[in-house]
């Protein structure tokens, strides 16, 4: 992908020099990842997903030597070692350190 002098290239999407100056609404201004169809509207998700493509892993677990791509995954996992339990059953009150386990459980348990 050439980009003009007026053009700027940020992560692998091609910004003219007219959108830096008077940007399009944010729902408008798709950036594209450099190495696959993916695209979105946020920077921050862009910068996320190339880690896929690039191995990438910036968050490590402080007591064990896992590694992840996001910090959720870095906070999910370390409740395996914390013992934290944040997400309570309305229905008996047992307790899971993850939103699909409690999922798991109150459909399983409590179906209706």
């Amino acid at each position: 992908m050439a980009a003009d002098e007026e053009d700027t290239l940020i992560l692998g999407a091609v910004y003219s020099l007219a959108q830096c100056v008077e940007p399009l609404p944010e729902e408008e201004v798709r950036i594209h990842c450099p190495h696959c169809a993916y695209n979105c509207t946020n920077r921050a998700y862009l910068r996320r997903h190339i880690r896929v493509h690039t191995g990438e892993e910036p968050y490590h677990c402080t007591f064990c030597s896992r590694r992840f791509k996001d910090r959720s995954n870095l906070n999910r996992h370390r409740r395996c070692h914390t013992g934290e339990r944040p997400y309570e059953c309305k229905h008996c009150g047992l307790r899971f350190n993850q939103t699909s386990s409690l999922k798991t459980h109150v459909l399983g348990q409590h179906k209706q």
